[in-house]
């Protein structure tokens, strides 16, 4: 007798999941005041294929008897197979997110002063060693002369530990932003790729006025209070007239934040490609008429004649006296006698140049080695000021 008995069982599932697609809208007010839900796309996709075959073969042969006189033959055979396979594939799922968001309000972190008196700020950008070093110069001066204000930092986020230690031990206090370029055709080489987000401080929240400062600046004496101290009215700003431009400098600005302002210099720098879509001729634009002129000696720049009576130095040009070069702090230490826009007061950036000497230990590792290198004879008689 033979018995065969075979089982199949085969299961296939197939789970497809898509999830949600929420659109972006966008509502322009007639103030300009333009808002941007935000947009989040998630699609997830899983497909699960589960196959189960089950094979049983059983054969069995028994009872064969053969009995001659007095010997019997028993003969039993049992043979049983079991075939057993299982599949299971699964594709990964995939995810997409964009997001965007609003630009309001930046707000500072505890500031001591902040509440009392106006505050200063700075853009020290992202990497750039001459700006960073610049900016803690900056804060060596404010810091022994101006203790009681409130000093901010901007930075990009991105900025490495190691520079943003070196601007917190100096005495800013940081406020980060994310790195913002309108387009490849918007200035996109090294030298100006980071200057757009210098607009970031017209959205600081303060409770007073805001003084900003450029981080090429250095402050030589202490009638810097006389632009902390004093106050303007709502929607005006002071600055510097510009030595080689028909409008004003924006190295040194006194004015009421506004994020408002920040929207609409965004929009403009969008709109505008090269020379016309930097901070300088926006800011001129939008503050036409609304512009309360300093006196120069507050941002001697370019050919100012401000040399011996200059409050902040203002180092404009390509090549910063902070640039840790040996050629370069070599050419600041005689006085950098260079055509403008480079600042036309070579007692100014000797003056600096003794002032890097002095505080060099809390320099960049780049810049204290080159001025290592750049001896300090004639120091002793040259820190004038600070």
């Amino acid at each position: 007798t033979t018995t065969t008995t075979t089982t199949t069982t085969t299961t296939t599932t197939t789970r497809t999941i898509t999830v949600t697609t929420l659109t972006t809208t966008s509502i322009t007010t007639q103030s300009f005041t333009t808002i941007t839900h935000s947009t989040a796309t998630l699609t997830g996709t899983s497909t699960i294929t589960k196959t189960t075959t089950s094979s049983t073969t059983s054969t069995r042969t028994s009872t064969t008897t053969t009995r001659t006189g007095t010997s019997t033959t028993n003969t039993s055979t049992t043979t049983v197979t079991q075939t057993k396979t299982s599949t299971t594939m699964t594709t990964p799922a995939s995810t997409t997110t964009t997001k965007s968001h609003r630009f309001n309000w930046l707000i500072p972190p505890p500031c001591q002063g902040g509440d009392q008196h106006n505050s200063i700020i700075v853009y020290a950008g992202k990497d750039k060693q001459p700006y960073i070093d610049g900016a803690v110069m900056l804060g060596i001066a404010l810091r022994q002369l101006k203790p009681q204000f409130c000093r901010l930092c901007l930075v990009i986020r991105t900025m490495s530990y190691a520079n943003k230690q070196l601007l917190t031990d100096a005495g800013w206090n940081l406020l980060e932003v994310d790195d913002w370029h309108p387009t490849n055709t918007h200035f996109a080489h090294n030298y100006w790729w980071d200057v757009y987000n210098k607009i970031n401080i017209f959205r600081v929240k303060t409770r007073h006025l805001m003084l900003y400062m450029d981080a090429d600046m250095y402050v030589f004496c202490d009638d810097i209070k006389r632009v902390l101290e004093r106050q303007l009215p709502p929607g005006t700003i002071a600055m510097v007239k510009d030595e080689q431009k028909n409008n004003y400098n924006t190295g040194l600005m006194l004015f009421w934040p506004d994020v408002e302002m920040f929207r609409k210099l965004r929009r403009d720098m969008i709109e505008h490609s090269g020379w016309g879509g930097l901070d300088q001729p926006l800011i001129n634009n939008e503050y036409r008429g609304r512009v309360v002129q300093l006196d120069g000696r507050f941002n001697a720049h370019g050919s100012s004649a401000e040399c011996n009576d200059a409050v902040v130095a203002h180092f404009t040009g390509h090549f910063k006296p902070s640039f840790a070069n040996v050629r370069n702090l070599g050419k600041v230490k005689l006085g950098y006698h260079k055509a403008p826009p480079y600042l036309q007061c070579p007692v100014l950036y000797k003056a600096y140049f003794c002032e890097l000497k002095a505080h060099s230990l809390q320099l960049s590792p780049a810049l204290q080695a080159t001025l290592r290198r750049v001896d300090g004879d004639g120091c002793s008689d040259m820190r004038v000021h600070v």
